[in-house]
């Protein structure tokens, strides 16, 4: 058997929720959250004393219009990451206890807005800064390339499934484990 069906045979024993652009999900059921990204980048977040954990899919390093931020939060980096910490916090997670995984942010579209710098690189770069600023380490990532991912996050043992998914609409290639 090969990984990707060791990972599909493992995955399917639990409830899937879909995560779209936009959207924080935090829970502590045995669950796999999925989502699927481009330039979008996703934090995991986890507390593992307290078997919570969460995760965002933003599109965007920063906006340069306040409404934006009021009406779409879940977009922006720093405002979605600030998001999904304060639900674990409400959750009953410590923020002093929380870890980070880091996917996303290939090089799949030039943004004009961001300077003609690439959408994905920001985004990285975002997230990486943010969660500097707030002492949350990153223990995992897998971000650049010029291929999508499809992501899935179980939640109760903080482990992600990477599945490669072609920049010329093909299926996923492989998953890796990024525990």
């Amino acid at each position: 058997m090969d990984d990707g069906a060791r990972i599909r045979q493992y995955l399917t024993h639990k409830p899937i929720h879909r995560i779209f652009a936009g959207d924080i999900a935090v829970s502590g059921d045995d669950i796999v959250f999925n989502t699927v990204l481009g330039s979008c980048v996703s934090v995991v977040l986890n507390d593992g004393q307290q078997g919570i954990g969460g995760l965002n899919h933003f599109q965007f390093p920063k906006t340069r219009q306040k409404q934006e931020v009021t009406r779409h939060a879940g977009y922006f980096a720093e405002e979605s990451i600030n998001r999904l910490i304060q639900k674990l916090v409400n959750s009953g997670c410590s923020k002093r206890q929380l870890e980070a995984k880091l996917f996303g942010g290939s090089s799949m579209i030039a943004d004009r807005l961001m300077g003609g710098n690439e959408v994905g690189t920001l985004n990285i770069a975002a997230a990486k800064d943010h969660l500097g600023r707030l002492g949350i380490p990153i223990v995992a990532m897998s971000v650049g390339g010029h291929y999508g991912r499809s992501l899935f996050y179980s939640v109760q043992d903080f482990k992600v499934y990477i599945g490669r998914i072609s920049a010329f609409g093909g299926s996923a290639t492989g998953h890796r484990r990024h525990s």
